[in-house]
């Protein structure tokens, strides 16, 4: 679960005179609207008070383990990066829970439009050989590689990749990879054949697999949700990658109470690729 660093929290009402009554009113608002978010509370508070205090960013914590990820966040309109998603903590424990059999050990893994970078980030930390973090917004890159610098993780390079292009990148032109992770990628205007072709095309070997996450925020728009219910079929019809274990996620994976929107879980396999 995501928990906002105190001491800089703090650090930073103090600097803007807040008052802890004050905020009583703001917190009620916004667990109404954000019941099942385990991180929605703390991204709210630690926006309130980075925005208040005059700073924009604010700091998150990402559990791995027996320690914790310290994540940088965007100010909320900034772009990519602006909260840890329910989708990307979910990518970080089926890597930790080594879900379907998912083994990170020795691996090369990329993380497709990483946003704060949690997930590849939470790879990296759980025995990954090589990360790779991209990301289309330069800004997001910017802010993935500070957060792999911030968590001393030297086995993390970013680099710039539209995961809908066609053409080669900067990450296909470093090879393969045994995992792809893409938390939350499939909205109303991405178009999933598009984005399993680049998974395909940077995937290689038997046990090499692709980990797709997403929300079933019911305030998605109907393109998104549509995507999202027909996203195997489309996969499936457009690449030679088939899925091999599919699962509906209702329950909070660290508290267990009920979630009011459910996230999905996809695991695909890829193809053999020539040597």
């Amino acid at each position: 679960m995501a928990l906002l660093e105190q001491p800089e929290a703090l650090a930073a009402a103090e600097r803007a005179g807040i008052c802890a009554s004050s905020l009583i009113p703001r917190l009620q608002q916004a667990v109404v609207h954000d019941a099942d978010d385990a991180s929605g509370l703390a991204a709210a508070l630690s926006e309130l008070i980075s925005s208040l205090s005059g700073q924009g960013e604010h700091t998150l914590r990402l559990a791995v383990r027996e320690s914790a990820l310290l994540l940088w966040c965007r100010p909320r309109g900034a772009g990519t990066g602006t909260r840890l998603w329910r989708a990307s903590q979910l990518c970080a424990w089926a890597c930790e829970t080594h879900w379907a059999g998912l083994d990170l050990t020795g691996s090369r893994v990329l993380e497709l439009g990483c946003g704060t970078a949690a997930a590849g980030l939470a790879a990296a930390a759980l025995g990954a050989r090589e990360v790779t973090l991209t990301d289309v917004d330069p800004a997001a890159l910017r802010l993935a590689k500070r957060n792999a610098a911030r968590n001393f993780l030297p086995n993390v390079r970013v680099a710039h990749l539209d995961a809908e292009a066609s053409e080669a990148s900067e990450a296909a032109a470093e090879g393969r990879f045994d995992l792809l992770l893409a938390a939350d990628l499939v909205y109303g205007f991405v178009s999933p054949d598009r984005l399993a072709a680049t998974a395909e095309r940077l995937l290689e070997g038997p046990h090499a697999r692709a980990l797709f996450v997403h929300d079933g925020d019911g305030c998605r728009s109907e393109g998104a949700r549509q995507g999202v219910a027909g996203f195997v079929a489309a996969v499936e019809a457009a690449t030679a990658l088939r899925c091999v274990r599919s699962e509906t996620v209702d329950k909070d994976w660290v508290t267990g109470r009920e979630l009011a929107a459910p996230l999905l879980l996809q695991l695909f396999a890829a193809p053999l690729h020539p040597t």
